[in-house]
């Protein structure tokens, strides 16, 4: 599982037991399960690169992200796929999360990671913790695959 310990200002990566059996045939079929049941949570962003919502329907994502609720319950546990099937495939540029904790999840490939004006290359298993408002961007340069598993304030 994740270190909820993780909970203070500042990026790094983080220690954890989760267990990627993550592939590109597992994700394309849940993109295809979840798209089926609601179009709206896959999100092109260009050029190979995209988004999928829905993630919490993984089992796995689901008992990930329940336990954060019990370390946090006035936060919203959320999971998002990110992808970039190329090399210039297109991804959000630099921005800010207020008011979320961020735990990025490598599954496949490598990403180069800027947090404020920190870099870290993210490879197969290992995980980013982002504090909330950090300014951060993935900047992709090969296929690669993640899980953004989030704890965002309900309001």
């Amino acid at each position: 599982m994740i270190d909820i310990n993780e909970f203070r200002i500042g990026s790094k990566k983080v220690s954890h037991s989760l267990v990627n059996d993550w592939t590109w045939e597992k994700i394309n079929k849940t993109v295809e399960e979840i798209t089926k049941i609601e179009p709206k949570h896959y999100r092109d962003l260009g050029n190979g690169g995209y988004t999928l919502g829905g993630i919490y329907r993984d089992p796995y994502c689901y008992e990930i992200l329940k336990y954060l609720k019990t370390k946090k319950p006035e936060y919203h546990p959320r999971a998002g796929l990110y992808v970039s099937t190329q090399s210039d495939s297109k991804t959000f540029s630099k921005h800010a999360d207020p008011g979320q904790y961020l735990w990025i999840w490598q599954l496949i490939g490598e990403t180069k990671w800027v947090v404020e004006n920190r870099e870290f290359i993210l490879k197969p298993n290992e995980v980013l913790y982002i504090s909330e408002g950090l300014m951060h961007e993935a900047l992709p340069d090969s296929p690669r695959a993640s899980i953004t598993l989030s704890l965002e304030k309900d309001e």
